[in-house]
């Protein structure tokens, strides 16, 4: 009986990891320098936690309540738009081979590397491209000639 309850009360525990984590719904995330950086967090929370950017624009919004906000890092950079009061991160794009996904594609990287890290589960562009897409992220992989040449995480 006691055995019983142990595998309970662990199977109980596995089903509030994954309940907790539903959150972020298992979406695609980047990673820079052990930050996780998700399409919707706070881009000022996350350039808090980068450190300095090596640029920043800001432009009127067409639709946000603030200023559309970009954070520029070495080989990447993320866009928010204010929304609830928050400056919420809508896209991420890589923009250079020095940066990889987590699953290890980067610009340069193979079509096929693409498909054999993510799987057949994406959608086809008009142009060839790839997008995957996982609770409220989209994975797009810009393909020509069968190499990646760009990889945007955007608001699904």
């Amino acid at each position: 009986m006691r055995k019983l309850s142990l595998i309970f009360a662990a199977a109980l525990l596995l089903t509030c990891f994954v309940a907790c984590d539903a959150g972020k719904g298992g979406e695609y995330i980047f990673s820079y320098n052990g930050t996780a950086i998700h399409v919707g967090d706070d881009g000022n929370a996350v350039a808090s936690a980068l450190g300095a950017y090596s640029d920043y624009i800001e432009e009127d919004s067409c639709g946000g309540e603030g200023p559309d906000k970009t954070f520029v890092y070495p080989g990447f950079r993320y866009d928010t738009v204010m929304t609830g009061g928050m400056d919420r991160i809508v896209k991420i794009v890589l923009t250079d081979d020095s940066v990889a996904t987590p699953q290890g594609i980067k610009i340069g990287s193979a079509k096929s590397a693409v498909v054999s890290a993510y799987g057949d589960g994406y959608t086809e562009t008009a142009d060839g491209g790839l997008v995957y897409t996982d609770g409220n992220t989209k994975l797009m992989f810009g393909i020509r000639d069968g190499v990646v040449t760009a990889i945007h995480y955007i608001q699904a």
